[in-house]
């Protein structure tokens, strides 16, 4: 019996793979509804509940996408992620493996207790940074809130963005887009003034988003609004997102300094 063992786990590792594999295809996500709280230093807390209908399949992983860098009007953004958290419809935390990407984060949730089938909702929770592009007169929002990177359709997608403090914004000024990069079209968006404090933003997509394609919002806020960085902030965000630079320079600097401390130092007799 022991003869088969090795085979019997090379079986298990192959249904697996089909199994992910047909869902892939199968798959798509039914609605992605955002909610989004700018806060006055230009960091975004950000709750999205995915509702995922993988139909008949039975997947045992499953992933998540988080754009990271994009462009827009000759601005390129630089997305920090940090106090990431995912959970199921009830609650229940769930475990997930983070790689970085070119331009996103890509979250890997697996599940020991069970298969993802049918319609399964996701609450995925963070802190995004370096969404603002700060001018002169005033600064740019903007955010590609859903990425090019998901392999699956998006059903509907929808985007409600708070604002920590009352502002005066021309609806005109707010713009949605949705589609692939090089030819994207307008979407719906709207000024929420039901409350004394703060302006509320909704950009809602009703159409169906093809793999590849995306949604973005983007709005100009007054001068002064918005924190501007400092310089040590700056170089944190740089730091980040060329950690593997930053790591090399900061190991080649060490080893310098360690080289000309030991010529420094006076021979021993």
């Amino acid at each position: 019996m022991a003869v088969y063992r090795p085979l019997q786990f090379l079986l298990s590792l192959i249904l697996v793979f089909l199994l992910s594999a047909s869902s892939l295809s199968a798959a798509k996500i039914d609605d992605l509804q955002v909610v989004a709280n700018l806060s006055n230093n230009g960091q975004l807390q950000v709750s999205e509940t995915i509702v995922y209908n993988f139909e008949d399949a039975k997947v045992a992983t499953v992933n998540l996408f988080i754009p990271t860098r994009y462009s827009y009007q000759d601005h390129d953004f630089f997305l920090t992620i940090d106090k990431l958290s995912v959970a199921d419809s009830k609650g229940k935390i769930l475990n997930f493996k983070a790689s970085t990407e070119a331009d996103h984060l890509s979250l890997e949730l697996s599940d020991k207790q069970r298969f993802f089938s049918g319609l399964v909702t996701f609450h995925l929770n963070y802190l995004a940074s370096g969404l603002i592009n700060y001018g002169l007169d005033q600064d740019l929002f903007y955010w590609n809130f859903t990425g090019n990177s998901w392999p699956i359709k998006i059903k509907r997608s929808q985007v409600t963005i708070n604002l920590a403090k009352k502002v005066v914004v021309d609806s005109d000024q707010l713009q949605c887009f949705y589609g692939p990069p090089a030819k994207s079209l307008k979407c719906r968006a709207k000024l929420i003034d039901d409350q004394l404090e703060t302006a509320s933003f909704v950009f809602e997509n009703p159409f169906e988003l093809f793999v590849g394609e995306s949604s973005s919002v983007t709005f100009n806020l007054p001068k002064g609004l918005i924190e501007e960085p400092n310089w040590l902030d700056l170089a944190k965000s740089f730091f980040l997102r060329n950690i593997k630079l930053s790591l090399s320079v900061t190991a080649v600097t060490l080893v310098l300094l360690f080289w000309l401390s030991s010529r420094r130092r006076p021979a021993e007799f």
